[in-house]
């Protein structure tokens, strides 16, 4: 095993390891442990406490993950710097009409969403499933579909090759399939200190983890698949979901990007994505403390018995803005970006903790929504036929400085009428920019600027889930890639963690 202390996993840490993999029905998943309550009510002689350190998805995963495991026997907190829940997601209201401003897309095949949506009793929309898509090069739309699939079909293979669509779906469904052993995983109650030990577990032939070491680029070319495949299907939803490109990101995050058409149709909430954290933490029975920028944690380690040499407690105090520094916690669940500085928690007392500059960047992205039809003349499509597109994805040799547009919906399921569409650019558009893509007839703009990702590298380093005894970091799994799904998953990791600490430290005392 690695080391649970680590600050930053170098890229030869890779661990072998293996894993079971059998299917069980995913509702056994979500059962309490049965002797869990006793043990950790019993701690200290109090109910355990867990802080939450954000009010986004992961925090509140964590939260819904741990009262499963152990029901009332623990008070959970959670700590929210911002006077609203949902941390990355989020809703705008653009000319009275009210779409998704963080992350907007969920897939069938995300199966913790589904079932917290299930568990929740709330209502979703199915969007994007009927849109066009398109690819913009710069100088014309590519792949236009004809109103028969095999037409499509045969026109697709005649540009690729038959064989390199063969490489990269095989490559892709292996990635796909190893990636979905992590719930069997979870299943069991198989936690990781870090994300090179859960690929290994998900890959017993480490490749999960040897893409993470080289661009998506490079390991296409390695694969025998030609650059065109690289250059017109994929990278275009990397520029979409990540505002990079294959060259810039590591080979796993690109597949696991390539592969989301196989888990099946488009989902929101409805009334907005962020709603899920509201309900997963009143389910959670969490205590929320709004205003409450936590900036540090403070390690206090007591020895239990007269002669110092007994077994040690090691509880935690919160520093910062409205918190409580006269409270302690057993564990502390970090569950905001530590590489973003607004966001970053210190801990001077603790051993092994990250410092802001060992921790990789977070990519700015530029969201403008635009109340407005597209200007399909620049495109080269008449308006109001088959060939308007409702999504247009680019090249890398596109000059316009987008990387998306993409016509909304609204978060109660309807299509924005007046159409409203997002673009996802890395700098600020001009108005020459704005012209080509919307002409003369927008009538509401607004700009959202945030850091919505990691920066992936080609070489990725992973900062590791458990940073200190009792404190852990759900975020770490961004590494692998961001996203809601991706976040529960982190969540569930480190709350099986959480409750193994709690129970080892229970033993001692």
């Amino acid at each position: 095993m690695m080391s649970s202390l680590l600050k930053v996993v170098p890229v030869s840490a890779a661990v072998l390891g293996t894993g079971g993999f059998f299917y069980k029905t995913f509702s056994s998943t979500l059962k309490a442990d049965e002797g869990t309550n006793e043990e950790v009510q019993n701690l200290f002689g109090r109910k355990s406490r867990v802080a939450v350190i954000g009010g986004g998805i992961g925090g509140a995963s964590t939260c819904y993950f741990l009262r499963k495991l152990h029901g009332d026997s623990i008070d959970i907190d959670v700590y929210e710097k911002d006077d609203r829940l949902g941390g990355r997601l989020s809703t705008l209201d653009v000319n009275e009409q009210t779409v998704e401003c963080g992350g907007t897309y969920i897939l069938k095949g995300h199966r913790y969403m589904v079932q917290f949506a299930k568990d929740t009793d709330s209502e979703t929309n199915d969007v994007l499933n009927d849109a066009k898509m398109r690819v913009w090069n710069g100088e014309s739309l590519i792949n236009l579909p004809s109103s028969m699939w095999w037409v499509d079909l045969v026109k697709t293979t005649w540009r690729y090759g038959p064989l390199n669509l063969w490489r990269l779906d095989n490559t892709i469904d292996f990635v796909d399939k190893s990636f979905k052993r992590i719930y069997n995983l979870q299943e069991e109650g198989v936690s990781f200190e870090t994300v090179p030990e859960m690929l290994s577990a998900m890959d017993e032939t480490q490749q999960l983890f040897e893409f993470t070491q080289k661009s998506f680029q490079q390991v296409m070319r390695e694969k025998n698949i030609h650059d065109s495949v690289t250059n017109e299907l994929i990278n275009p939803i990397i520029r979409w979901n990540l505002g990079q490109d294959a060259d810039d990101v590591n080979g796993l995050v690109g597949f696991l990007i390539a592969g989301g058409g196989k888990d099946g149709p488009v989902w929101n909430f409805k009334d907005g994505n962020n709603q899920v954290c509201q309900k997963l933490f009143q389910s959670s029975k969490a205590e929320v403390r709004y205003h409450s920028h936590v900036k540090s944690i403070d390690k206090l380690v007591t020895n239990q018995s007269s002669e110092g040499s007994g077994n040690q407690r090691v509880q935690y105090r919160l520093l910062g803005e409205n918190t409580d520094a006269g409270r302690s916690y057993d564990v502390v669940i970090v569950a905001t970006p530590l590489e973003i500085p607004s966001c970053y928690v210190d801990c001077d007392s603790c051993q092994e903790w990250p410092s802001l500059s060992d921790l990789g960047q977070y990519q700015k992205r530029l969201t403008n929504f635009v109340e407005s039809e597209l200007n399909t003349e620049s495109y080269n499509v008449a308006p109001d036929t088959q060939e308007t597109p409702d999504v247009i994805l680019t090249t890398k040799a596109d000059k316009t400085n987008y990387d998306t547009v993409i016509r909304l919906y609204q978060t109660n399921g309807q299509k924005t009428l007046p159409a409203v569409h997002k673009v996802f650019s890395r700098e600020s558009l001009t108005e020459e920019q704005i012209k080509f893509i919307f002409g003369d007839k927008v009538k509401d703009y607004k700009v959202v600027s945030w850091l919505a990702c990691p920066r992936y590298t080609a070489e990725e380093k992973f900062i590791s889930f458990r940073l200190d005894d009792g404190v852990f970091h759900v975020n770490a799994i961004e590494r692998m890639k961001v996203g809601v799904e991706f976040s529960a998953i982190g969540a569930r990791n480190v709350a099986l963690l959480a409750s193994k600490y709690l129970k080892e430290s229970c033993s001692k005392l």
